[in-house]
Protein backbone atom coordinates (compact mmCIF):
# COMPACT_ATOMS: atom_id res chain seq x y z
CA UNK A 1 0.00 0.00 0.00
CA UNK A 2 0.85 3.63 -0.77
CA UNK A 3 2.31 5.56 2.48
CA UNK A 4 3.41 9.16 0.30
CA UNK A 5 0.84 10.39 -2.28
CA UNK A 6 1.91 10.16 -6.19
CA UNK A 7 4.68 12.35 -7.31
CA UNK A 8 2.51 12.75 -10.49
CA UNK A 9 -0.78 14.40 -8.69
CA UNK A 10 -0.79 17.76 -7.30
CA UNK A 11 -2.97 20.47 -6.04
CA UNK A 12 -2.79 22.73 -9.20
CA UNK A 13 -4.24 19.53 -11.70
CA UNK A 14 -7.56 18.69 -10.29
CA UNK A 15 -8.11 15.96 -12.73
CA UNK A 16 -4.72 14.23 -11.90
CA UNK A 17 -5.36 14.77 -8.38
CA UNK A 18 -8.95 13.05 -8.27
CA UNK A 19 -7.38 10.28 -10.37
CA UNK A 20 -4.57 10.02 -7.54
CA UNK A 21 -7.57 9.56 -4.92
CA UNK A 22 -9.20 6.43 -6.95
CA UNK A 23 -5.62 4.77 -7.60
CA UNK A 24 -4.98 4.75 -3.61
CA UNK A 25 -8.42 3.27 -3.57
CA UNK A 26 -7.58 0.77 -6.41
CA UNK A 27 -4.30 -0.46 -4.68
CA UNK A 28 -6.27 -1.05 -1.12
CA UNK A 29 -4.54 1.79 0.96
CA UNK A 30 -6.52 1.44 4.69
CA UNK A 31 -8.63 4.87 5.86
CA UNK A 32 -5.81 6.29 8.14
CA UNK A 33 -3.72 6.15 4.97
CA UNK A 34 -6.82 7.43 2.25
CA UNK A 35 -7.32 10.14 4.69
CA UNK A 36 -3.59 11.17 5.49
CA UNK A 37 -2.64 10.94 1.25
CA UNK A 38 -5.97 12.79 0.64
CA UNK A 39 -4.98 15.82 2.58
CA UNK A 40 -1.34 15.76 0.63
CA UNK A 41 -2.74 15.51 -2.37
CA UNK A 42 -5.20 18.15 -2.65
CA UNK A 43 -3.49 20.88 -0.32
CA UNK A 44 -6.55 20.72 2.09
CA UNK A 45 -7.11 19.19 5.86
CA UNK A 46 -9.64 16.24 5.09
CA UNK A 47 -11.42 14.45 7.85
CA UNK A 48 -14.10 11.44 7.60
CA UNK A 49 -16.41 10.23 10.38
CA UNK A 50 -17.58 6.40 9.24
CA UNK A 51 -20.91 5.08 10.06
CA UNK A 52 -19.52 3.60 13.25
CA UNK A 53 -18.77 6.89 14.45
CA UNK A 54 -14.86 7.16 14.43
CA UNK A 55 -13.43 10.31 13.24
CA UNK A 56 -10.05 10.76 11.37
CA UNK A 57 -8.30 13.69 10.31
CA UNK A 58 -5.11 14.80 8.23
CA UNK A 59 -3.28 18.16 7.16
CA UNK A 60 -0.64 19.29 5.18
CA UNK A 61 0.49 22.03 7.17
CA UNK A 62 1.95 22.52 10.33
CA UNK A 63 -0.35 23.02 13.48
CA UNK A 64 0.33 26.72 13.97
CA UNK A 65 -1.17 27.51 10.67
CA UNK A 66 -4.36 25.80 10.81
CA UNK A 67 -7.37 27.53 9.90
CA UNK A 68 -10.60 28.43 11.75
CA UNK A 69 -13.04 25.30 11.72
CA UNK A 70 -15.69 27.86 10.38
CA UNK A 71 -14.76 27.17 6.61
CA UNK A 72 -15.50 23.07 6.89
CA UNK A 73 -17.42 21.25 4.31
CA UNK A 74 -19.22 18.10 4.59
CA UNK A 75 -21.01 15.69 3.03
CA UNK A 76 -23.10 12.59 4.46
CA UNK A 77 -22.88 9.01 2.74
CA UNK A 78 -25.91 6.54 2.08
CA UNK A 79 -24.26 4.78 5.09
CA UNK A 80 -23.89 7.38 7.40
CA UNK A 81 -20.56 8.16 7.01
CA UNK A 82 -19.17 11.89 6.66
CA UNK A 83 -16.29 13.29 5.32
CA UNK A 84 -15.31 16.98 5.24
CA UNK A 85 -13.08 19.37 4.14
CA UNK A 86 -11.48 22.48 5.62
CA UNK A 87 -8.49 24.85 4.18
CA UNK A 88 -5.08 24.10 5.67
CA UNK A 89 -4.42 27.66 6.31
CA UNK A 90 -5.64 31.55 6.38
CA UNK A 91 -9.06 30.88 5.33
CA UNK A 92 -8.81 29.77 1.70
CA UNK A 93 -8.82 26.55 -0.09
CA UNK A 94 -6.13 25.98 -2.73
CA UNK A 95 -6.33 27.19 -6.31
CA UNK A 96 -7.51 23.56 -7.63
CA UNK A 97 -10.39 23.83 -5.19
CA UNK A 98 -11.11 27.42 -5.44
CA UNK A 99 -14.38 27.02 -7.03
CA UNK A 100 -17.24 25.84 -5.02
CA UNK A 101 -18.40 22.49 -7.53
CA UNK A 102 -14.57 21.40 -7.35
CA UNK A 103 -15.12 20.89 -3.82
CA UNK A 104 -18.65 18.98 -4.19
CA UNK A 105 -16.60 17.07 -6.44
CA UNK A 106 -14.40 16.07 -4.23
CA UNK A 107 -16.51 15.25 -1.40
CA UNK A 108 -18.71 13.19 -3.64
CA UNK A 109 -14.84 11.27 -4.12
CA UNK A 110 -14.18 11.17 -0.81
CA UNK A 111 -17.64 9.47 0.38
CA UNK A 112 -16.87 6.69 -2.31
CA UNK A 113 -13.58 6.31 -1.32
CA UNK A 114 -14.20 6.21 2.35
CA UNK A 115 -16.45 3.77 1.76
CA UNK A 116 -14.46 1.49 -0.21
CA UNK A 117 -11.59 1.60 2.54
CA UNK A 118 -13.56 1.28 5.76
CA UNK A 119 -13.19 -1.92 6.80
CA UNK A 120 -15.67 -4.57 6.99
CA UNK A 121 -14.51 -6.91 9.47
CA UNK A 122 -15.86 -8.85 12.44
CA UNK A 123 -16.75 -6.73 15.97
CA UNK A 124 -13.76 -7.59 17.41
CA UNK A 125 -11.47 -5.54 14.67
CA UNK A 126 -13.53 -2.39 14.05
CA UNK A 127 -12.11 1.02 14.58
CA UNK A 128 -14.90 1.55 16.93
CA UNK A 129 -14.32 -2.10 18.63
CA UNK A 130 -10.08 -0.70 18.86
CA UNK A 131 -11.38 2.60 20.32
CA UNK A 132 -12.80 0.84 22.92
CA UNK A 133 -9.85 -1.36 23.73
CA UNK A 134 -7.88 1.14 23.94
CA UNK A 135 -9.53 3.37 27.00
CA UNK A 136 -11.01 -0.89 28.63
CA UNK A 137 -8.61 -1.29 31.72
CA UNK A 138 -9.91 -4.88 31.97
CA UNK A 139 -7.50 -5.68 29.23
CA UNK A 140 -4.29 -6.67 28.73
CA UNK A 141 -1.94 -4.51 28.17
CA UNK A 142 -0.93 -7.11 24.92
CA UNK A 143 -4.37 -6.67 23.53
CA UNK A 144 -4.29 -2.60 23.82
CA UNK A 145 -1.12 -2.56 22.25
CA UNK A 146 -3.17 -4.09 19.44
CA UNK A 147 -5.89 -1.61 19.29
CA UNK A 148 -2.77 0.58 19.33
CA UNK A 149 -1.27 -0.43 15.76
CA UNK A 150 -4.49 -1.01 14.57
CA UNK A 151 -5.34 2.54 15.19
CA UNK A 152 -1.80 3.99 14.55
CA UNK A 153 -1.61 5.35 17.80
CA UNK A 154 1.65 3.53 18.84
CA UNK A 155 3.87 6.26 20.96
CA UNK A 156 1.28 8.60 20.65
CA UNK A 157 0.61 11.12 23.13
CA UNK A 158 -3.34 11.88 23.78
CA UNK A 159 -5.41 13.86 25.22
CA UNK A 160 -8.69 12.34 26.47
CA UNK A 161 -11.83 14.87 25.89
CA UNK A 162 -15.12 14.20 27.02
CA UNK A 163 -18.19 15.75 25.53
CA UNK A 164 -22.23 15.63 26.40
CA UNK A 165 -25.05 17.93 24.33
CA UNK A 166 -26.27 18.09 21.40
CA UNK A 167 -25.19 16.21 18.36
CA UNK A 168 -25.01 19.42 16.22
CA UNK A 169 -22.65 21.08 18.88
CA UNK A 170 -20.95 18.11 19.97
CA UNK A 171 -19.81 18.33 16.12
CA UNK A 172 -18.63 22.03 16.71
CA UNK A 173 -16.67 20.97 19.34
CA UNK A 174 -14.78 18.35 17.58
CA UNK A 175 -14.27 20.52 14.45
CA UNK A 176 -12.98 23.02 16.78
CA UNK A 177 -10.56 20.35 18.31
CA UNK A 178 -9.48 18.98 14.86
CA UNK A 179 -8.14 21.81 14.06
CA UNK A 180 -5.75 21.88 17.41
CA UNK A 181 -4.59 18.07 17.03
CA UNK A 182 -2.54 15.65 14.39
CA UNK A 183 -4.85 13.36 14.56
CA UNK A 184 -8.25 13.13 16.45
CA UNK A 185 -10.47 10.07 16.87
CA UNK A 186 -14.07 10.16 18.09
CA UNK A 187 -16.32 7.53 19.71
CA UNK A 188 -19.51 7.69 21.40
CA UNK A 189 -19.16 5.47 24.33
CA UNK A 190 -22.06 4.49 26.66
CA UNK A 191 -23.68 8.17 26.18
CA UNK A 192 -21.01 10.03 26.36
CA UNK A 193 -18.69 11.31 23.06
CA UNK A 194 -14.90 10.32 23.83
CA UNK A 195 -11.99 11.99 21.64
CA UNK A 196 -8.89 10.83 21.81
CA UNK A 197 -6.47 13.80 20.31
CA UNK A 198 -3.34 13.50 19.81
CA UNK A 199 -0.46 16.66 20.21
CA UNK A 200 -3.55 18.47 21.18
CA UNK A 201 -2.28 21.90 21.44
CA UNK A 202 -4.86 23.63 23.76
CA UNK A 203 -8.52 23.47 25.08
CA UNK A 204 -8.31 27.40 25.50
CA UNK A 205 -10.68 29.80 24.05
CA UNK A 206 -13.03 26.73 22.82
CA UNK A 207 -16.76 27.98 21.32
CA UNK A 208 -18.86 25.43 23.55
CA UNK A 209 -22.41 25.43 21.71
CA UNK A 210 -25.50 26.01 24.35
CA UNK A 211 -26.84 22.54 25.94
CA UNK A 212 -22.83 21.16 25.69
CA UNK A 213 -20.45 20.36 28.11
CA UNK A 214 -16.77 19.31 27.60
CA UNK A 215 -14.22 17.68 30.20
CA UNK A 216 -10.90 16.70 29.84
CA UNK A 217 -7.48 15.50 31.57
CA UNK A 218 -4.03 16.29 30.85
CA UNK A 219 -2.31 14.56 27.76
CA UNK A 220 -0.66 11.16 28.31
CA UNK A 221 1.06 8.66 26.60
CA UNK A 222 -1.94 6.05 24.78
CA UNK A 223 -0.76 3.04 27.06
CA UNK A 224 -2.61 5.52 29.88
CA UNK A 225 -5.48 6.10 27.84
CA UNK A 226 -7.67 3.78 30.78
CA UNK A 227 -6.98 6.20 33.62
CA UNK A 228 -6.89 9.31 31.79
CA UNK A 229 -10.09 8.49 29.95
CA UNK A 230 -11.66 7.43 33.64
CA UNK A 231 -10.71 10.89 35.07
CA UNK A 232 -11.62 13.11 31.73
CA UNK A 233 -15.55 11.38 31.87
CA UNK A 234 -15.57 11.58 35.52
CA UNK A 235 -15.03 15.44 35.70
CA UNK A 236 -17.61 15.54 32.95
CA UNK A 237 -20.46 14.94 35.94
CA UNK A 238 -19.25 18.34 37.45
CA UNK A 239 -19.79 20.08 34.52
CA UNK A 240 -22.24 22.35 34.24
CA UNK A 241 -24.12 22.92 30.10
CA UNK A 242 -23.06 25.76 28.36
CA UNK A 243 -25.51 28.68 28.20
CA UNK A 244 -24.09 30.85 25.42
CA UNK A 245 -22.22 29.57 22.41
CA UNK A 246 -19.13 31.82 22.45
CA UNK A 247 -16.76 31.87 25.20
CA UNK A 248 -14.97 32.81 27.21
CA UNK A 249 -16.74 30.93 30.21
CA UNK A 250 -16.09 31.80 34.09
CA UNK A 251 -15.02 29.03 36.46
CA UNK A 252 -18.32 29.04 37.72
CA UNK A 253 -19.61 28.30 34.86
CA UNK A 254 -18.42 24.58 34.66
CA UNK A 255 -18.46 24.45 30.89
CA UNK A 256 -15.36 23.11 29.99
CA UNK A 257 -13.50 21.58 33.29
CA UNK A 258 -10.20 20.23 33.55
CA UNK A 259 -9.66 16.59 35.60
CA UNK A 260 -7.39 18.19 37.96
CA UNK A 261 -9.76 20.67 38.82
CA UNK A 262 -11.76 18.50 40.72
CA UNK A 263 -9.29 16.95 43.05
CA UNK A 264 -10.10 14.40 45.70
CA UNK A 265 -13.89 15.53 44.62
CA UNK A 266 -13.80 12.58 41.77
CA UNK A 267 -14.58 10.15 44.23
CA UNK A 268 -17.67 10.84 44.57
CA UNK A 269 -18.68 10.33 40.79
CA UNK A 270 -16.16 7.56 41.00
CA UNK A 271 -17.53 5.66 43.75
CA UNK A 272 -21.26 6.77 43.78
CA UNK A 273 -24.29 5.59 42.02
CA UNK A 274 -27.07 7.99 41.10
CA UNK A 275 -29.74 5.88 43.37
CA UNK A 276 -27.09 6.23 46.21
CA UNK A 277 -27.26 9.94 45.81
CA UNK A 278 -30.86 10.16 45.52
CA UNK A 279 -31.53 8.62 48.85
CA UNK A 280 -29.37 11.47 50.79
CA UNK A 281 -32.18 13.70 52.93
CA UNK A 282 -29.72 16.98 51.68
CA UNK A 283 -30.16 16.09 48.30
CA UNK A 284 -33.79 15.08 47.69
CA UNK A 285 -34.73 18.39 49.54
CA UNK A 286 -31.99 20.56 46.79
CA UNK A 287 -33.85 18.88 44.07
CA UNK A 288 -37.17 20.08 45.46
CA UNK A 289 -35.76 23.57 45.87
CA UNK A 290 -34.08 23.56 42.41
CA UNK A 291 -37.77 22.01 40.36
CA UNK A 292 -39.23 24.70 42.36
CA UNK A 293 -37.40 27.45 41.56
CA UNK A 294 -34.78 26.57 38.78
CA UNK A 295 -31.25 26.74 38.23
CA UNK A 296 -30.82 30.22 39.53
CA UNK A 297 -31.42 29.12 42.87
CA UNK A 298 -28.74 26.51 42.56
CA UNK A 299 -26.25 29.32 41.71
CA UNK A 300 -27.02 31.64 44.17
CA UNK A 301 -26.61 29.18 46.35
CA UNK A 302 -23.01 28.14 45.22
CA UNK A 303 -22.06 31.99 45.68
CA UNK A 304 -22.85 31.79 49.15
CA UNK A 305 -21.06 28.44 49.80
CA UNK A 306 -17.59 29.92 47.69
CA UNK A 307 -17.56 33.05 49.38
CA UNK A 308 -17.06 34.12 53.19
CA UNK A 309 -20.43 36.70 53.14
CA UNK A 310 -23.68 37.39 51.81
CA UNK A 311 -22.24 40.82 49.64
CA UNK A 312 -19.61 38.91 48.57
CA UNK A 313 -21.95 36.37 47.06
CA UNK A 314 -24.65 39.31 46.23
CA UNK A 315 -21.59 40.59 43.77
CA UNK A 316 -20.80 37.42 42.43
CA UNK A 317 -24.16 36.81 40.82
CA UNK A 318 -24.54 40.33 39.89
CA UNK A 319 -27.72 40.90 42.53
CA UNK A 320 -29.02 43.00 45.41
CA UNK A 321 -27.45 42.11 48.29
CA UNK A 322 -31.45 41.94 49.50
CA UNK A 323 -32.31 39.61 46.91
CA UNK A 324 -29.93 37.33 47.47
CA UNK A 325 -31.10 37.30 51.39
CA UNK A 326 -34.18 36.51 50.09
CA UNK A 327 -33.64 33.57 48.52
CA UNK A 328 -30.73 32.04 50.83
CA UNK A 329 -33.45 32.12 53.92
CA UNK A 330 -36.21 30.47 51.65
CA UNK A 331 -33.32 27.88 51.13
CA UNK A 332 -32.40 27.52 54.54
CA UNK A 333 -35.99 26.99 55.78
CA UNK A 334 -36.21 24.26 52.26
CA UNK A 335 -33.04 22.68 53.54
CA UNK A 336 -33.08 22.23 56.85
CA UNK A 337 -29.93 24.06 57.87
CA UNK A 338 -28.04 27.25 57.96
CA UNK A 339 -26.42 27.95 54.74
CA UNK A 340 -24.03 31.26 56.11
CA UNK A 341 -22.80 29.91 59.58
CA UNK A 342 -18.78 27.93 58.01
CA UNK A 343 -19.78 24.07 58.80
CA UNK A 344 -23.20 25.11 57.14
CA UNK A 345 -21.28 26.60 54.34
CA UNK A 346 -19.02 23.17 53.62
CA UNK A 347 -22.14 21.30 54.54
CA UNK A 348 -24.29 23.88 51.31
CA UNK A 349 -21.20 22.85 49.04
CA UNK A 350 -21.06 19.14 49.45
CA UNK A 351 -24.76 18.90 48.49
CA UNK A 352 -24.57 20.98 45.63
CA UNK A 353 -21.68 18.75 44.62
CA UNK A 354 -24.15 15.65 45.05
CA UNK A 355 -26.88 17.30 43.42
CA UNK A 356 -24.82 18.23 40.27
CA UNK A 357 -23.27 14.62 39.79
CA UNK A 358 -27.30 13.62 40.64
CA UNK A 359 -28.10 15.42 37.33
CA UNK A 360 -25.68 14.81 35.39
CA UNK A 361 -27.08 11.02 35.29
CA UNK A 362 -30.04 12.44 33.72
CA UNK A 363 -28.33 13.75 30.90
CA UNK A 364 -25.49 10.83 30.42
Amino acid sequence: MPTDPPPSATIDDFDRALDALDELVATGTDLPTLIENSAEIFGCRVGAVTAQGVSLSASPVPESDRAHPGSTQRRTGPDGETVWIAPASDTAFPTALADVARRECLLRRLVIAVMATTPHSTPDHTRAADLRSTVDPRLSDDDRRSAHRRLRLTGATVTPVALAGPDDGIESIIDQLRTRSTSLHHLLLDRVHMVLAQDLETLKNLDIPAGCRCAYSAPRPVEQAPAAWRKARGALRFTLPSTHANGPYLAEEAVVLNAKAVGPYAVLAEQLTADQIAQVDDVQRLDKLYQENGPEMLHILLAVAATESLRQAARTVHMHHNSVTHRVQRAERALGFSCTKPYGRTRLMFVLTLHRILDSWRHF
